[in-house]
This record gives structure tokens, C-alpha cells and sequence, in this order.
């Protein structure tokens, strides 16, 4: 998957050693592939619960710039990973937000 197609939660989860793991899972023997990859899900899950339990600002949508509506800038990401039709959608609702906050 292209970096640019990642969220922002994958790019703080992401560590060196997970992307290693799980560029290994296709070559090694089809009868261990799903231990390791049980190992790299626990491993994300483990990291996602030590983030979590620091409070960590790296996944608080504070990159949002003041004043910014969170609903329309999380609708925006959304639409990087939508079809045409469900983009259409999203702008839909974009429209209705910015009619509704323009009233």
C-alpha cells in the first residue's frame, strides 16, 4: 500500500520492525503465515493500547488547525478511500455541513 493511502493512525502505529514482519508473511511457509501474523495483530494491538494509555497527542486530531470543523476535515480523509459514488456522498454532506454552519 502507497504511504500516501495510509491514516494517520497507521503512520503512528507503523514501526520499522511491524512493516519488516509483514513484508515477511508472503514468503515464508504457508503453515506458519497465520502464527506470524496473529504476532504482528497482537503486536499492533499491544502498541494501540501503550498509545492509548499514554494519551498520546500523536493521534489526537489536534493537527486540525483552530477553528477547523473535525467533521468536515474527517470527512475529507474519509474520501481518500471511498468510490466515486460513496465520494459523491461525502460531498453531499460536506454541502449540508456548509449550508447548515452558513445559516
Amino acid at each position: 500500500m502507497d504511504d500516501n493511502n495510509f491514516t494517520q493512525y497507521d503512520r503512528v502505529m507503523q514501526t520499522r520492525d511491524l512493516q519488516m514482519l509483514k513484508t515477511m508473511i508472503p514468503y515464508i511457509d504457508p503453515g506458519h503465515q497465520p502464527r506470524l501474523a496473529m504476532l504482528v495483530q497482537l503486536m499492533e494491538l499491544r502498541r494501540s493500547m501503550q498509545m492509548l494509555r499514554e494519551n498520546s497527542s500523536e493521534l489526537a486530531a489536534c493537527e486540525i488547525p483552530e477553528g477547523s470543523d473535525r467533521r468536515s476535515a474527517m470527512l475529507n480523509e474519509l474520501r481518500r478511500f471511498c468510490t466515486p459514488k460513496e465520494q459523491e456522498t461525502i460531498d453531499m454532506m460536506l454541502n449540508i455541513i456548509c449550508i447548515l454552519e452558513c445559516c
